[in-house]
């Protein structure tokens, strides 16, 4: 999980014009938005009805609730400047391992440009603490920022509403902790 997280830094220090899902254009890859505010509203429906699910399936209170919405508005005001490459999918079914080393990725279908702390958090998600321990020492300090923690809230409260949603079973009781700590 160390090269892991050493991957990752890699893939994030790509930088991009534009901010979201990426798209070609004059032979380079750019964001569909030029600002991350406008990428970051643009998803505030879909958040709105994970929230609202998570609320009414009683994985959240009233009260946490509004903290998870302070948080929301709290990343949406974010200037870290330019957009890094983002897998957002970066888990132990998307890298090949032969012997002791790393020797593939794949699944690259959800690139985006994107805050790089999105990307560490996405992928801490349903990793144990020992290999969230070994992911974030490969990554290096950005993975320790406390934004890391707020993206993981947001990220829980998706995949929360989207494994329940699609009838994921096994993943979702897994989401709650991380609600709550």
């Amino acid at each position: 999980y160390e090269h892991v997280g050493e991957l990752l830094r890699k893939i994030n220090e790509n930088k991009l014009e534009g901010f979201g899902v990426v798209k070609v254009e004059n032979g380079a890859l750019k964001g569909k938005f030029d600002t991350w505010k406008e990428n970051w509203e643009d998803q505030k429906n879909h958040d709105r009805k994970s929230l609202d699910f998570a609320i009414n399936n009683n994985f959240v209170t009233l009260e946490e609730a509004k903290m998870i919405e302070e948080i929301h508005k709290e990343i949406t005001a974010l200037d870290f400047g330019q957009a890094s490459l983002i897998h957002r999918d970066m888990h132990h079914g998307h890298f090949f391992i032969e012997g002791t080393n790393i020797s593939g990725i794949i699944d690259l279908g959800a690139l985006t440009a994107s805050d790089p702390r999105y990307d560490i958090a996405n992928s801490l998600v349903f990793q144990n603490p020992r290999e969230q321990e070994h992911f974030k020492k490969g990554y290096g300090e950005l993975a320790y920022e406390p934004m890391v923690n707020k993206y993981l809230i947001i990220i829980a409260i998706r995949k929360i509403f989207f494994r329940s949603k699609f009838e994921i079973q096994g993943k979702v009781d897994l989401l709650t902790p991380i609600l709550k700590k």
